[in-house]
């Protein structure tokens, strides 16, 4: 049984193969780089480093002021990532989706806040439901750190998805980072997750995963 281990969080990874997937947080500048390679090559096409949303240099994304604050999952097969999205804690420096929309209400509220972004999967396995296995990972990230709300944005086009997984659209069509890419600002409540992916996602674990808290 491999232990990993970052922040305080163990993730508990069956030794068994399960389609030879595997889900776990990065914890090395190693990892990293290859994260940084995937966001390139997932987001080259969509148009955002032309537009300047994003900025890279040699192959892979320069990781932007946020990164610091960030927690990377990632999905492995035969030892390569195909899949991440970083989550950003809420922090001093504050939220890409404050530039979006105003968050001091869930502030206020007491919700513990955070933002999924540069959600990733290599084109070459698009289609796999890889995104679905990444949303089910931050929901149990969540659930397991405390985290109640996430706030985020998305394409136009990616609206439907996300909401039936519970996400709210709560912005029209706005444009942030500099980029003439379309986004809609979104939040999830957690506790609001769609029951019918709740009920699926708890009774049916991720492969080879169990987040859970270490203990001293």
């Amino acid at each position: 049984m491999a232990i990993y281990t970052k922040n305080g969080l163990e993730e508990i990874v069956d030794p068994v193969p399960s389609a030879g997937l595997v889900v776990r947080i990065i914890d090395s500048e190693y990892d990293l780089e290859k994260v940084l390679a995937l966001r390139y090559k997932t987001y080259l096409d969509a148009g955002f480093y032309k537009s300047g949303g994003l900025k890279a240099v040699n192959g892979r994304e320069i990781p932007d002021r946020y990164e610091a604050h960030a927690t990377n999952i990632v999905l492995e097969r035969d030892a390569k990532i195909i899949g991440a999205i970083r989550i950003i804690g809420d922090s001093d420096a504050g939220l890409p989706a404050d530039k979006l929309y105003d968050c001091t209400q869930l502030r206020n509220n007491g919700a513990i806040i955070a933002e999924p972004s540069r959600f990733a999967v290599d084109p070459k396995a698009q289609g796999s439901h890889l995104s679905d296995i990444l949303l089910q990972a931050m929901r149990q990230y969540a659930l397991e750190t405390g985290i109640t709300d996430y706030v985020f944005s998305a394409r136009p086009h990616q609206q439907e998805y996300y909401e039936r997984f519970g996400a709210v659209a709560v912005t029209g069509i706005l444009y942030h980072d500099d980029a003439k890419v379309p986004a809609i600002g979104f939040h999830w409540n957690i506790a609001a997750t769609n029951k019918s992916f709740a009920e699926r996602w708890d009774s049916t674990p991720l492969p080879r995963l169990t987040m859970v808290q270490a203990h001293a």
